[in-house]
């Protein structure tokens, strides 16, 4: 994505850029398990990746809040990914 397709996204609140990331993500994952590229518990391992990467944040208040809830909503997704996985 170039400069100025950036630009014209730049009108939209974090919370729509947010869900639009995650409904990306999730598309992308979903395409990648289902060509059998990915299994379900390599997702579950990514997105564990992930929420550690944000637990492991120190810094400024403001951006430690923001982490926590990111971590918080990560841990959601990966408890319904793995109800619907067969254990």
């Amino acid at each position: 994505m170039g400069v100025d397709q950036m630009r014209d996204l730049e009108g939209f609140s974090s919370n729509a850029a947010g869900h639009a990331a995650l409904a990306v993500c999730e598309s992308m994952l979903l395409a990648l398990v289902d060509l059998k590229l990915l299994t379900a518990l390599d997702v579950v391992g990514a997105l564990e990746d992930a929420a550690a990467v944000h637990r492991g944040t120190t810094g400024k208040p403001a951006t430690d809040a923001l982490h926590r809830e990111v971590v918080v909503v990560i841990e959601r997704i990966i408890r319904a990914a793995r109800s619907g996985l067969p254990l």
